[in-house]
């Protein structure tokens, strides 16, 4: 018994140790995932703009950076971190191209200049959630994603058919993330070649998950991101293994900055 009691112990001392003093000091980047923004309505994938808004504020306030995608990959690209002027970097991605996005989070996003990528699944846009089994919501046209300003609005991958990809072949994979990509050229909607995993889906053998970065490779897509909960380090272990945050709308905002700060650790 006394040597279970010394290993919990020293287990919670590391852990601490750990999150006071070792991880605040590597260079890091935080990438957040959020859904959908709507002024009456909380759960896992919902905000409030002022549950929003806060938590751009205090980021700010807390000297969190916030930055783009394209300096992400080339921060990937050399394998080195430029993140260092003292501030912990910050992605907000946001998945499904939900229209509400557009109406409630695109306009706190230009009052405090903050950039954000948008995860489209393309099969939809102009339509609805439909893989939601309840409430599905209106999805941004073509046409709507062009009236954001590209200073502050990037666009990536987000399958086309909205799938799981876990529960795909290889070749399924390639043809679903080929149609995504050839529907972004027609519709001339520019966009960035990385991807986020539906419902964070991912092969669970290594030889599926080679085909997969195979497949990655071959369409040019640069970087892949999971959810996971954990805080990334320089320079990335897995760039098609980056993980996020799942920002949620049912947490407070001491749980978002906890998560924030400190991701989950085992």
């Amino acid at each position: 018994m006394i040597f279970v009691v010394i290993f919990v112990f020293g287990s919670v001392l590391l852990a601490s140790v750990w999150r006071w003093f070792v991880q605040p000091m590597r260079p890091s980047l935080r990438v957040l995932m959020y859904h959908k923004l709507h002024p009456s309505r909380q759960d896992a994938l919902t905000l409030t703009p002022k549950q929003f808004e806060d938590q751009l504020v205090w980021l700010k306030e807390t000297n969190y950076r916030f930055v783009r995608l394209a300096e992400v990959l080339a921060t990937a690209d050399a394998q080195e971190n430029t993140f260092s002027d003292g501030r912990r970097a910050v992605l907000l991605t946001f998945d499904d191209g939900f229209l509400s996005n557009l109406t409630w989070a695109y306009p706190i996003l230009v009052k405090h200049q903050v950039p954000a990528v948008f995860f489209l699944p393309t099969a939809f846009l102009g339509k609805s959630s439909s893989w939601e089994l309840q409430n599905a919501e209106a999805i941004l046209t073509s046409a709507q994603l062009k009236t954001m300003s590209p200073l502050l609005i990037e666009f990536g991958l987000h399958s086309h058919q909205h799938l799981n990809y876990g529960k795909l072949t290889t070749a399924q994979i390639r043809d679903d993330l080929s149609a995504c990509i050839q529907t972004l050229h027609a519709a001339q909607v520019p966009f960035v070649p990385v991807f986020a995993y539906p419902f964070g889906g991912r092969p669970k053998s290594s030889k599926k998950t080679e085909e997969l970065y195979g497949v990655f490779r071959e369409l040019g897509i640069k970087m892949a991101f999971r959810i996971g909960n954990r805080i990334n380090y320089w320079p990335l272990a897995d760039r098609f293994q980056t993980q996020r945050l799942d920002i949620r709308g049912t947490e407070s905002m001491e749980d978002f900055k906890q998560k924030v700060r400190h991701g989950k650790l085992f």
